[in-house]
């Protein structure tokens, strides 16, 4: 059997868009950013760790929801503690924050922090968007068994990637000092009583039609339809 070639895209290869309508307290970002909280580790349950999370925090007004203005520090980012940093152009050390993995609880509180600024009467920080950019993708068949280390092509040419094994199967790590993209990568926004997200896949195993990391990601999905988001153009 001939493993199919491993490749990297430039821009998404392809890309699920998902909109969640709620009615949260704006005054409690934890409520605000649950939607995006809760769908980003579903479907990393299934498909992936993830590396980093940044968010973009918004002035809001609490009678609706609606973005105002943005607060002093308005970008932050949270990253598992690893020997490669792997969100690349992050310069600010006061708006980032390690932690031994991101979880619900590691979510809630990096997100409680940044939001613990002052506002106007009437205002609120909270979030207005997550970016996971960086993750420790679970590798699909045929590439898990392929040993430890496999040849990716990326737009400047050719790489060796790392293959790390445990219990749990096959994982990859990106982007690296040469890869620039992650895997899969998402992108949510919040505002109102609606939030979006957007899953986009980078590389082959995951992009492909009938590739098993393309069927996983479609079967991520259907869970998050299942429990209220609706797949949207």
């Amino acid at each position: 059997m001939i493993t199919p070639a491993l490749t990297e895209s430039e821009n998404a290869a392809r890309t699920w868009r998902l909109q969640f309508d709620h009615a949260p307290d704006f005054a409690r970002v934890v409520e605000v950013a649950a939607p995006l909280v809760t769908a980003n580790l579903g479907l990393g349950a299934d498909l992936f760790e993830p590396l980093t999370v940044t968010v973009r925090l918004a002035t809001v007004d609490l009678s609706d929801g609606l973005h105002e203005g943005t607060p002093p520090a308005s970008s932050w980012c949270l990253e598992v503690e690893r020997p490669r940093a792997p969100e690349r152009g992050w310069s600010n050390p006061a708006t980032r924050v390690t932690a031994a993995a991101i979880d619900g609880a590691a979510l809630e509180g990096f997100l409680a922090a940044a939001c613990r600024q002052p506002a106007a009467e009437g205002l609120a920080i909270s979030l207005a968007a997550m970016w996971v950019r960086s993750v420790r993708a679970r590798l699909p068949e045929p590439w898990a068994s392929m040993g430890d280390r496999l040849v990716i092509h990326f737009p400047g040419g050719l790489a060796e990637l790392r293959v790390e094994h445990d219990a749990r199967g096959a994982w990859v790590v990106g982007p690296d000092e040469t890869l620039w993209r992650s895997p899969i990568t998402t992108y949510g926004f919040a505002e109102g009583n609606r939030a979006e997200l957007s899953v986009a896949a980078h590389w082959s195993p995951w992009y492909e039609e009938g590739a098993a990391g393309t069927l996983a990601i479609e079967a991520a999905i259907a869970k998050l339809e299942a429990r209220g988001w609706r797949r949207t153009p």
